[in-house]
């Protein structure tokens, strides 16, 4: 993905944080939902993904898997956020424009840069890139990260922390 693109998304998750007066690493992330007029819906999904779904009323709900560890749920609403927001066009005309039952599903030639993007959300939403930095230092030997303490922190899952870290530019 390209920095200017990235830095869009950061900034946008960031706003977004901003405007739901979120400032700590761990928080509720369903009640954001719920405050921005979703719902959750857990579903037993064996290896299906997670989706948002525009609901008849003009909302819109989120299905998670319920086999899934919480920190993995956090991250994939987060994700859903993302495609609701980038992708569905929540709030603008665009999201009026859709049927109800649409979902944040795209086509496969789009899939890949889509996901991307809604992953990158995710984890600025989650982990905004100062304090991950902070909390990175933090829980690091001078040579080493731990990722596991820096999930812990945040409340997400390990490979969230790798691929924040990664994007920021702390490890390979």
């Amino acid at each position: 993905m390209e920095s200017e693109k990235r830095n869009l998304i950061n900034d946008l998750a960031v706003n977004f944080r901003n405007a739901m007066g979120i400032d700590a690493e761990k928080f509720d992330v369903e009640g954001t939902v719920i405050a921005v007029g979703g719902k959750i819906e857990y579903f037993d999904g064996g290896h299906n993904e997670e989706e948002v779904v525009k609901t008849d009323d003009g909302g819109f709900f989120i299905r998670v898997n319920k086999n899934s560890s919480k920190p993995r749920q956090r991250f994939a609403i987060a994700r859903e956020l993302g495609h609701l927001f980038m992708h569905m066009q929540y709030g603008y005309n665009e999201w009026n424009q859709l049927a109800p039952g649409e979902k944040s599903r795209m086509a496969p030639g789009l899939y890949t840069a889509l996901e991307e993007e809604a992953n990158e959300f995710s984890a600025a939403f989650l982990m905004p890139a100062r304090r991950f930095i902070e909390i990175a230092e933090e829980n690091s030997d001078g040579k080493f990260f731990y990722p596991e303490k820096i999930a812990e922190r945040f409340d997400v899952y390990t490979g969230a922390v790798i691929y924040r870290g990664k994007n920021l530019g702390l490890w390979k």
